[in-house]
């Protein structure tokens, strides 16, 4: 005879399955609320002001589904993971937490079967997930849905480590996570305040000689940038665009950068510097290529800092400045 606890979670999906057939009956109904009275609690607001009010118990947190490579990043840093029962494809790191998770897909395109099969008591989402109808439906199933805000600054990765720390009750855990971010912030600020210029900077995305795109102005990477003393060579227009030999060119940025595995699925440096229009470039000459860690370079969690120090360190140093400044300090 099964267990209770595996009849409860039997009977739950049942019922979470019979409420999702009904759902577009309920979204029919509610059409004529208020949005204030439908909208799914966020972080810093209705889920993360309840779990820290005394009068009222929190959102059941048991069996998570975490939505968002940050936010999943910052959850296994509160040390949470065990209680984490699905994720979505960006939920990269660490690897050794993620790589064995159920995965519900892509963070925009969800599927609200996939993550009900999971049976989960909340469901913890990065803002822009979607698409916005999924979300609704688990809603409408009972399941706790709290929002992460997605901005990509500074200041919202602490707040995003704050507010998940006290949602989860991990204020402890939380407070180590934002010490190691502090001083990693502030040893990329001493390398970038030393810079007498700011480097032109070149983001390629790359997935495969196939999938060859270049950043214009694009929120995350121009953050970043501005966080290191740095600049963006493509400015004339929003978004990506597709990778040519002129556009390059005639940019001629100081540095190209691209996420770790962008630089592995074409070949690594070699490979970066075959790409069309590179070699033409001062970056390509001078072999200026630096590739960072996808999720600490634009996801702005736990690890902005060290891709701060990291990029700071690749656009402000040179060999020659780094040996010596080691061999000052042996």
């Amino acid at each position: 005879m099964p267990a209770p606890s595996a009849r409860l979670r039997s009977a739950s999906l049942a019922l979470r399955a019979s409420l999702l057939l009904l759902a577009p009956l309920f979204l029919l109904a509610g059409c004529g609320e208020s949005t204030s009275s439908s909208a799914a609690p966020t972080a810093t607001g209705t889920a993360a002001a309840s779990a820290s009010a005394s009068a009222e118990p929190g959102p059941d947190l048991s069996r998570i589904v975490s939505v968002g490579g940050t936010v999943s990043e910052i959850l296994a840093g509160l040390g949470v993971q065990d209680q984490i029962v699905g994720v979505d494809i960006t939920s990269l790191h660490p690897p050794d937490v993620f790589a064995d998770k159920k995965k519900v897909g892509y963070f925009r395109k969800l599927s609200s079967e996939g993550i009900l099969s999971l049976d989960p008591s909340a469901v913890v989402y990065t803002q822009g997930s979607g698409p916005p109808p999924v979300l609704a439906q688990l809603k409408s199933t009972g399941t706790e849905m709290i929002e992460v805000d997605g901005a990509l600054t500074l200041e919202a990765a602490r707040q995003r480590i704050t507010t998940l720390g006290k949602l989860f009750k991990k204020p402890d855990e939380a407070a180590k996570l934002l010490k190691k971010l502090d001083e990693d912030v502030a040893k990329a600020r001493e390398i970038a305040d030393t810079a007498a210029t700011k480097p032109r900077v070149m983001f390629i995305y790359a997935r495969g000689n196939r999938v060859l795109n270049v950043a214009g102005k694009e929120e995350g990477l121009e953050a970043m940038l501005e966080l290191v003393h740095a600049q963006n060579a493509m400015t004339q227009f929003d978004g990506y665009k597709p990778m040519s030999s002129e556009s390059v060119a005639a940019a001629d940025p100081d540095v190209i950068l691209m996420t770790t595995r962008g630089a592995e699925s074409v070949g690594g440096t070699d490979g970066v510097l075959k790409l069309p229009g590179v070699a033409l470039t001062k970056a390509g000459k001078a072999g200026k290529i630096v590739a960072i860690d996808d999720l600490a370079l634009l996801g702005f969690g736990p690890r902005l800092g060290e891709a701060m120090k990291e990029l700071a360190t690749a656009l402000h140093k040179s060999p020659a400045k780094e040996a010596a400044e080691d061999g000052g300090g042996s």
